[in-house]
């Protein structure tokens, strides 16, 4: 059986091939990568470009096709003579083609349309344009939590079988780990998220004032991806009365492990579009006290009260479950040490790593 193998992605580059992408989706890309490569597959990663291009990455070919907006065109057509040429496929999300290759895989990442803005029909056609074809087309459904996979047993009759699957995301537990944090008097509340309304930035912003007014005692960092939209951020920032008390950095990724060892506390005020968030479960591999909106996969994740808060995404919920932290040492202690226990036993890459050698291999072939 060929070994050849494509792996479809909107980025692990950005588009015009500059600088690697440092989102959850570009991190799950190069990890699915690099096991497929070790399982003795010929990897190529094939994403969107403004123009083709071809780059290595740690050895393995990335290629770009044109883009222009429209992404079903470029997977379908633009990519189509390399996709027939490959013996395998994997999709790294539904959300880009309509149309996939006999006995591929494909992954999806969560729930993205319960944008308060969005339309009840706009969910309804996810379903029917993106689910079901996957569903219908593919050998493997790979979900990345259990509310997108209930939500299409609720709307597709058929999808209760056993070709979708749930994989949860995953942490390195050796790489996060509890460690030593600096001793001061201080209580670090770290925010490790994009710059971005789904993320909850404006939730934050809405909340950090008065809690830094409240506590003198209390500092907030963001830990903020490099954006069009900072300048947006240093701006809200100048304006806040106790910024002294607000630090954000950009950090390249092999560093974030400090910057959760550096916390006391860790927020993740997803409003919308969440799987399995990749940093709440670095958090928890940290051992850190987390509090957690009940968004997508996030419910997942959170036993109530014994790992983590996970509350309501408002800013009010948000803030009281913070000030709980805030007041209580022990508290954060005990629910770090169990988060920490929770990521080894339930959400580490090496699970992660033997479910996915289990569905290739099943799909794909050994050899």
């Amino acid at each position: 059986m060929g070994r050849k193998l494509s792996l479809v992605t909107p980025t692990l580059y950005t588009h015009n091939g500059a600088t690697e992408s440092l989102g959850g989706a570009e991190k799950y890309t190069r990890d699915l990568a690099f096991l497929c490569r070790d399982l003795g597959f010929e990897t190529t990663i094939r994403q969107f470009g403004l123009a083709p291009w071809e780059r290595l990455f740690e050895g393995m070919p990335v290629r770009a096709y044109p883009w222009n907006g429209d992404q079903r065109d470029c997977v379908e057509r633009l990519m189509k003579p390399d996709l027939d040429a490959a013996d395998h496929v994997i999709y790294i999300t539904i959300g880009s083609q309509m149309v996939y290759k006999p006995n591929s895989i494909v992954i999806n990442h969560g729930i993205w349309f319960d944008n308060p803005n969005f339309t009840r029909q706009f969910g309804i056609d996810v379903a029917e344009q993106h689910a079901l074809p996957a569903l219908e087309q593919t050998a493997a459904f790979v979900t990345v939590d259990l509310s997108f996979l209930e939500y299409c047993r609720c709307v597709i009759p058929h999808a209760n079988n056993n070709k979708m699957i749930y994989i949860p995301n995953y942490v390195d537990t050796d790489l996060f780990r509890p460690g030593e944090r600096p001793a001061d008097d201080m209580i670090e509340i770290l925010f490790p998220r994009r710059y971005a309304e789904p993320r909850g930035i404006y939730l934050m912003q809405e909340i950090v004032p008065d809690l830094l007014q409240k506590y003198p005692h209390v500092r907030f960092n963001f830990a903020l991806d490099k954006t069009g939209l900072i300048g947006e951020w240093e701006a809200w920032l100048r304006g806040q009365t106790h910024w002294e008390r607000i630090t954000y950095h950009h950090y390249p990724m092999d560093t974030m492990p400090e910057a959760y060892r550096q916390a006391d506390i860790v927020v993740i005020p997803s409003i919308w579009a969440e799987g399995t968030s990749l940093a709440a479960l670095e958090a928890m591999a940290c051992g850190k006290a987390l509090v957690c909106t009940n968004v997508g996969g996030l419910a997942n994740l959170i036993l109530p009260n014994f790992n983590g808060k996970i509350v309501n995404p408002t800013a009010g919920a948000v803030r009281s479950a913070l000030e709980e932290y805030v007041n209580s040492g022990q508290e954060r202690r005990i629910h770090g040490e169990n988060a920490r226990r929770v990521a080894e036993q339930s959400f580490s890459k090496k699970r992660w790593d033997r479910q996915w050698t289990e569905i290739i291999y099943s799909v794909f072939g050994r050899s």
